[in-house]
């Protein structure tokens, strides 16, 4: 947890955009999902 408080070790921001998308749209499949069995 330490090297998380450095700025040092922040990662770039073009790596917490990739993985804000995939994130995003794992989401998205999810609630893709879950509204299609709802049907």
């Amino acid at each position: 947890m330490e090297a998380l408080t450095k700025p040092e070790s922040v990662p770039e921001p073009a790596s917490l955009l990739g993985i804000f998308a995939l994130g995003a749209w794992g989401i998205g499949s999810l609630h893709r999902r879950r509204t299609q069995h709802n049907r």
